[in-house]
Order: structure tokens, then C-alpha cells, then sequence
């Protein structure tokens, strides 16, 4: 027997992020339960989940999950003889491209909800706290792949952000202004989990049982 004859590679369960929109919104605000309706389509978000807006094309928005371990060894055992996590750290680091008002309050950790433009000629402006209180959000990442009328979605929900880290912004003559923001997840305090996954779209139900899944039954 032949390892053609075992292996189970399905290239159509190989994705793609071929759009990506990232949105925001207070602690405050309710967490959305689905991604899609009955009909895989996407569903509209809880009131208050504002877009960042246009994403870096090389590194708009990418995950990682850091994970602790501590190790018992003992006389004679060359490996550990037993392992336990002690931490878990998801993160998402987003790159914005737009200057609007969301991507100016994460980046700079001030709330401007009570900001408004001057009156004569609009102009902004705004102080950073000398000592800034830690603040926490909802985040939502919806990624899209596939042709139109097969959409498949893939989203990662954050129940309790914080923004842990921001990257430098460059006053360069051939980039765009960038707001590298990274988020980290900590578990809400009512639903005691920190990230949420979801997969839908029109194009998710054919491919639910070659990714391994099984259809309930609607009871």
C-alpha cells in the first residue's frame, strides 16, 4: 500500500483571505451569537461594531496564540514526565491603513467619543493621558474567501480586548500612514471564554463534512 492510497489531501478545504474587514465596538456591547443567517449569509453585527477601515495588503491583520508549558523531570527520564500549561495568549496585530476616528482612539489610547472638529475649520486635536487606564473592547475579524455566491467566511471573535502593543507610524514619502495595533484577548467575564471561531457562507455547508463535520439536526 502506496502513501497515495492513505493520505487524505483535500485541496478544497485550503483558504484563502481574500478580504478581510476588521470591526470594533465597546465592552459594553453585545457579542454577536452567529456569523451567518439560514442562509449563509453574513448577518448584520450588534449595534455599536465600528470597520477599521482599510487593512495593510502584506500584513493586514494576522493571529497568534503563545502557550506556556511547565515540565516535571525526574531521575532517568531524558524528556518530561509530565506537562501542564500554565498560560495561553491569543493576540490579533491589525495594520490600518485609514486615519479615521477608531484607528486614532486604539492608537493613541484616548477616548474621543466626546471629540468633535472645530467649528470654523474642523480641526481636531486631543492630549494623551499621561497615565493611561487600560481599556477593554469586542473585536471582531471576518475573513472572506471564495468566488461570488460560494462565500466562505472564517471569523475570530475577541470578547475582551485590550490593545497590548502599537507599532511605530512613518512619515514616509512612498508608504501610506500605518497603525499597527495589536490586540490581546482575555475571557469575558460573563461568557468565560476569550476567543470565539466561526466558519459559514454559502460556500462552507458543501465542504462541512470534508472538513470533518457533521449537520445537526435542527432539534
Amino acid at each position: 500500500m502506496s502513501l497515495d492510497m492513505i493520505a487524505q489531501k483535500k485541496s478544497d478545504l485550503v483558504r484563502k483571505s481574500l478580504d478581510a474587514a476588521v470591526f470594533v465596538a465597546p465592552y459594553s456591547a453585545e457579542l454577536p451569537t452567529a456569523l451567518t443567517d439560514a442562509t449563509g449569509e453574513l448577518q448584520p453585527l450588534p449595534e455599536g461594531y465600528v470597520d477599521l477601515g482599510w487593512l495593510s495588503q502584506d500584513s493586514g491583520a494576522s493571529f497568534s496564540k503563545e502557550t506556556e508549558i511547565s515540565e516535571v523531570m525526574a531521575l532517568g527520564s531524558m524528556t518530561a514526565i509530565r506537562q501542564d500549561v500554565t498560560s495561553t495568549n491569543s493576540s490579533l496585530t491589525v495594520v490600518a491603513l485609514e486615519t479615521n476616528k477608531a484607528t486614532l482612539e486604539l492608537y493613541s489610547g484616548v477616548d474621543l467619543e466626546a471629540v468633535q472638529g472645530d467649528a470654523a475649520n474642523g480641526e481636531v486635536s486631543f492630549a494623551e493621558a499621561t497615565r493611561p487606564a487600560l481599556r477593554y473592547f469586542r473585536v471582531l475579524a471576518v475573513m472572506q474567501d471564495g468566488a461570488p455566491g460560494e462565500e466562505i467566511y472564517m471569523a475570530r471573535l475577541f470578547t475582551r480586548a485590550s490593545v497590548s502593543e502599537v507599532g511605530e507610524v512613518a512619515a514616509s514619502g512612498e508608504d501610506p500612514v500605518q497603525y499597527e495595533i495589536t490586540f490581546t484577548a482575555t475571557p469575558d467575564n460573563e461568557t468565560g471564554y476569550a476567543v470565539k471561531y466561526f466558519f459559514g457562507g454559502p460556500g462552507w455547508l458543501s465542504l462541512l463534512e470534508e472538513a470533518g463535520f457533521s449537520q445537526g439536526n435542527g432539534s
